[in-house]
């Protein structure tokens, strides 16, 4: 039996880690991050913001989604925020062992 056998049913629009569901829009961003980060050692926020917080709990947010699908430890990432013309800007950098 397969899934179109069963109308009724559908595959989750989300992703489970950690005993949680991660929403697939938030999986997807995670994957465009991974491969950019494989890419160039680092991805960068085009998004400013007004403090400085705000910047790094987004890097944060997106380090957690990686940590908890498994795509990378904890150590193995780093964010950096940087202001630029009173805004701040937001990046993860890929630091592996070694490396």
């Amino acid at each position: 039996m397969h899934a179109r056998d069963y109308p009724d049913l559908e595959a989750p629009d989300a992703a489970y880690a950690h005993a949680r569901w991660i929403p697939r829009q938030s999986v997807e961003w995670a994957a465009q991050a991974e491969e950019i980060l494989r890419e160039h050692g680092a991805v960068c926020g085009v998004q400013s913001y007004e403090k400085r917080h705000q910047a790094r709990w987004r890097a944060l947010k997106l380090i957690r989604i990686m940590t908890e699908l498994r795509m990378h430890e904890r150590w193995e990432l780093k964010e950096r925020v940087e202001q630029r013309a009173g805004r701040w800007f937001w990046s993860v950098e890929y630091r592996p062992r070694g490396g």
